[in-house]
């Protein structure tokens, strides 16, 4: 969109497994059991885009 997004959060399966964002600088991550939140500003214009690695295999956050 037009107009940046501070603080943009996202709540992911992801507890305990790797997190990596691309396009945005990670601001902060907090795991709760199977949950993990992440934060990120993210500018007018820009994609980001989030992985989640199991050790050397990717997770699927978003069934087909």
């Amino acid at each position: 969109g037009a107009e940046p997004i501070a603080g943009l959060t996202l709540s992911l399966p992801a507890g305990g497994r790797e997190v990596s964002l691309e396009g945005a600088a990670l601001l902060g991550r907090e795991d709760e059991g199977a949950q993990t939140r992440v934060w990120f500003d993210l500018g007018p214009g820009e994609v980001a885009t989030l992985r989640v690695w199991d050790g050397l295999e990717p997770v699927r956050l978003l069934s087909r």
